[in-house]
């Protein structure tokens, strides 16, 4: 019982470097350093409809781009923020990217965002469009 405790320990210390070794072995992804983020201001849009503003939906988007491509990706931020508006008052307006029950279809709004990220940047600039939050707040009086 006295060896066991060290043995454990020992071999708990070893397990960082055997995982190390299995990831080499089976081929390793690409490394972090060839993938950057350009992170975009918040989005926030009001969901109107017949009856007036209904609900309130806020994104967080980052893009996802190739190492040295954020500056060029950053020229565009402001087309692609303005574009990213058009698109999302359409979309949740009519109703076409929201689920039964009014809750936002976030597939759809992340599709819809890499479709308008294309034809405003071109598909070789940006590889990615990442939804790092929704929130949806209903206006209706409780």
């Amino acid at each position: 019982m006295k060896f066991f405790a060290p043995l454990m320990f020992c071999a708990f210390l070893m397990l960082p470097a055997v995982s190390a070794q299995a990831e080499d072995a089976h081929g390793a992804k690409e490394p972090a350093a060839s993938i950057e983020y350009v992170d975009l201001n918040p989005l926030s849009v009001p969901v109107i409809n017949d009856n007036g503003i209904v609900q309130h939906v806020s994104l967080s988007v980052s893009l996802e781009c190739a190492a040295g491509k954020r500056d060029a990706v950053n020229i565009f931020k402001p087309r692609l923020m303005d574009a990213y508006l058009r698109e999302l008052y359409g979309a949740l307006g009519s109703g076409r990217a929201m689920m039964k029950g009014n809750v936002v279809n976030v597939e759809e709004l992340k599709a819809r965002l890499t479709t308008v990220t294309e034809r405003v940047v071109g598909p070789e600039l940006v590889t990615g469009v990442l939804l790092q939050s929704v929130n949806q707040y209903s206006m209706r009086a409780r």
